[in-house]
């Protein structure tokens, strides 16, 4: 009788926390898919033309502002990565229940826009997209992309209003996203006085300089007439180093010849400047810094598409911790700069020959600086 209900009690037991195993484990992985559900509502892919990348950066902010989650390519697709692009979209849009394409005219003449469009629209199906139309910089008749492509129709569509605040605004009175609350505004620094040309116009970024510094360079030795790379080194390895290059576009001046203009997109130039970006990296590794890449993203700059490079810069003799700049542009001055100013931002690619290192490094003390003290207008 005593081992009978021994034994009973045992069953029971084993019986009882099989249930509640499963129990647990069901309730764990409806919290898991109802977590994961929440978060893809949450999450929108974002699809835009390189011309755009500006404007669509400073709208995925504002969403994140929000507390929305944003899947767009310049902060997910690495640079040296063999995976074709087209993956790594379809992975954003698996993560995403909507989509916001960021569109002008320039799509119609791109193989790979039209293909990521027709995608996300198969994917999400209309009611989940919306269109904001950004007029382009010229003084021609602006077509609106619906009049062009067929796929925009039913879309709902507005005009860019310059404002990626106004823009989400828009968003929340359509019902298209869900927020209530008063619109975060970013801040504008206005440029320090005193200081020159700081203001980029096509970038729409503002400077404050009052605490930049400009590095000594006088380490020449004027009797030999040669440069002193070592007490160089020794001043930069003072300062926390952030560098952000902008690499000549090649196709501007070596376009294959078997690539159409049609055929010659954003991927197409991507995939052309990868080489010339690694060729500085691999540079600048033989002087003794080493690079964590974290991606990298098409910009315009003055009408010309250049490639632009973000990743960890750091020295083994720094001892600040690595330095990370996302996603603002920065070129560096010619030879002609006047001494008597701090810096002065111009719209000028370092060439993709370039090998004067003294020339390179010149101002990569004042990028913490730079981009602490940039916000977008």
């Amino acid at each position: 009788m005593t081992y009978y209900l021994v034994g009973s009690i045992a069953v029971l037991f084993v019986c009882v926390a099989f249930w509640y195993f499963n129990r647990v484990h069901l309730v764990s992985t409806l919290m898991e898919k109802h977590h994961y559900f929440q978060n893809a509502q949450r999450k929108i892919f974002i699809s835009y033309k390189s011309k755009n990348s500006m404007e669509a950066c400073a709208l995925a902010e504002t969403l994140m502002l929000l507390g929305y989650r944003v899947w767009i390519d310049q902060y997910r697709i690495p640079l040296f990565e063999d995976t074709q692009f087209e993956d790594y979209l379809d992975k954003g849009m698996e993560q995403c229940r909507k989509a916001i394409l960021m569109t002008n005219q320039l799509y119609s003449n791109s193989y790979w826009c039209r293909y990521e469009i027709n995608k996300i629209l198969k994917n999400y199906g209309r009611g989940n997209v919306c269109q904001i139309h950004i007029p382009n910089d010229t003084n021609i008749h602006d077509i609106l992309p619906k009049e062009i492509l067929p796929l925009y129709k039913e879309v709902p569509a507005i005009d860019w209003p310059n404002s990626a605040t106004k823009t989400a605004r828009y968003l929340s009175d359509k019902g298209f996203i869900k927020y209530v609350g008063t619109f975060p505004s970013p801040p504008v620094i206005p440029p320090a006085q005193n200081v020159s040309k700081l203001l980029i116009k096509e970038a729409g970024i503002f400077f404050n300089t009052s605490s930049w510094t400009k590095l000594d360079l006088s380490n020449q030795d004027a009797a030999s007439n040669e440069f002193d790379r070592h007490g160089y080194m020794l001043k930069i390895n003072k300062a926390k180093v952030m560098l952000h290059i902008l690499v000549q576009d090649a196709g501007k001046t070596s376009r294959p010849k078997k690539v159409t203009e049609k055929d010659y997109d954003d991927r197409t130039v991507f995939l052309e400047n990868r080489e010339v970006a690694k060729r500085h990296i691999v540079m600048m590794r033989q002087i003794g810094f080493n690079f964590d890449l974290v991606g990298s993203h098409l910009v315009e700059i003055l009408g010309f598409s250049h490639l632009a490079i973000t990743y960890f810069m750091w020295n083994e003799s720094l001892l600040t911790p690595p330095c990370y700049m996302r996603k603002y542009v920065l070129t560096f001055p010619g030879k002609t700069v006047p001494n008597d100013v701090d810096i002065i931002i111009t719209a000028r690619v370092i060439d993709p020959k370039q090998r004067d290192i003294h020339s390179l490094f010149q101002y990569s003390p004042l990028l913490n600086q730079f981009i602490t003290s940039a916000h977008w207008s």
